[in-house]
């Protein structure tokens, strides 16, 4: 397979990985998420920077790059009206030396909460019922605010190093920018690839995580300036809302981030996700075709558990009136897997080699990926059955697991 070939086939895969991102993106309704996401951004972003500042001033040193934390922090926040909000942010953060208990209790609370409601809609995507108890979440949380402010001390303490080194280029092109933009993407990246990687309760491929972060990071940025072009020549169209304009800019840049990486951590669990993958490899449906071996399967166990008459092509027909040819397909299979043996008295049965409670459900799906199979739809009761169950285990997909979870009643 040359180059083209190669490149071909994996932007096909990626098209079409894009489709069921956006199927399941508003299925889920992650827009209406990431809208409720950014209202409690608009409550916790002061909360959040005075805990982070607060965190930080424990340094001694850290309190020299104050002013530069809060500048970042809405620059990316707010590309334009950074002035603006920056008085008001510096008008609510005055007065945080002087907040009673009841005000620390719930500055707290209203940080915490944005991060509790980002945990539940992570976790929600990645179809996860078993969740994290509180203080499990509140350990997380205060790891990644305790973390903050000592990876912006050491991006401050650092750029000026690095930008040392670059000085003499500043003639040549706009250093600066091409400087700012760069650590901007880094400590994105670092941000949400803790998002993607540490909230949700199940194993998440790192590789694949710090790939989306990355796509994630560049499309904030991306989206960064055509808002700041967008803000900035055509604000004529906005002055009807006098004053109150730069908040509304700023409820519309915090969506539009929030957007932006609830549908990153879609994408994310649509790369890792066996069945959609294997959906998206093939034209007919992997897990009809796990299932209907599975069943099958089934039945050949119950027989060696507890009968050990063997098993025919006709009674599984007549048993869930599917067509000969197809279970003929299937018990051909099996026996070229050496997983069943027929007899050898002319009645035509066939018999589990040995206990299959034990065989991988990957095993399966590598049957099924050697060999596409052409059977045609079943709708008997325990086909749906045992459907369901493959459902629910590839959404909340850990690791391997026997058959035995599945086919046993």
């Amino acid at each position: 397979m040359n180059l083209f070939n190669i490149f071909k086939e994996k932007t096909l895969k990626t098209v079409k990985m894009l489709k069921v991102t956006i199927l399941r993106f508003n299925e889920n309704r992650d827009i209406l998420i990431s809208n409720g996401l950014a209202y409690k951004t608009i409550f916790a972003i002061i909360p959040v920077l005075a805990i982070i500042l607060a965190i930080s001033s424990i340094f001694p040193s850290f309190a020299l790059y104050r002013e530069k934390i809060i500048e970042i922090v809405l620059k990316y926040v707010l590309p334009t009206y950074v002035d603006d909000i920056n008085e008001f942010v510096d008008s609510f953060l005055s007065k945080i030396n002087v907040l009673s208990v009841v005000g620390i209790i719930a500055t707290l609370y209203i940080s915490l909460d944005l991060f509790i409601s980002l945990d539940n809609a992570i976790n929600k995507i990645w179809s996860i019922s078993s969740r994290r108890t509180f203080l499990q979440k509140f350990l997380i949380y205060w790891a990644l605010l305790t973390v903050t402010p000592i990876i912006l001390g050491g991006y401050f303490y650092y750029s000026g190093i690095v930008r040392s080194f670059v000085i003499p280029l500043t003639s040549i092109i706009n250093t600066d920018e091409i400087y700012y933009s760069f650590f901007i993407l880094l400590l994105l990246e670092a941000f949400i690839f803790f998002l993607f990687f540490a909230i949700p309760n199940t194993k998440v491929h790192i590789g694949k995580a710090l790939v989306v972060s990355a796509l994630v990071s560049l499309s904030w940025i991306v989206l960064r300036l055509i808002f700041t072009y967008y803000s900035k020549f055509f604000i004529q169209t906005w002055t009807i809302y006098g004053s109150i304009v730069a908040l509304i800019f700023f409820m519309l840049w915090i969506s539009f981030n929030w957007t932006t990486l609830i549908f990153g951590a879609e994408f994310l669990n649509v790369w890792q996700n066996k069945l959609y993958i294997e959906n998206i490899k093939f034209k007919r449906n992997f897990i009809f075709d796990v299932a209907y071996i599975l069943l099958i399967l089934s039945d050949f166990y119950k027989d060696f558990m507890y009968v050990g008459n063997g098993i025919s092509i006709e009674l599984l027909s007549s048993k869930y009136n599917s067509n000969k040819d197809d279970i003929s397909l299937i018990f051909d299979i099996l026996e070229t897997e050496r997983i069943v043996i027929s007899d050898d008295d002319g009645m035509k049965r066939f018999f589990l080699r040995k206990d299959v409670s034990h065989l991988k459900l990957s095993d399966i799906e590598n049957i099924v990926i050697k060999r596409l199979l052409n059977v045609h739809y079943m709708t008997t009761k325990e086909f749906s059955v045992i459907s369901s169950r493959l459902e629910k285990y590839y959404f909340t997909r850990k690791e391997d697991i026997n058959i035995e979870e599945i086919i046993a009643n």
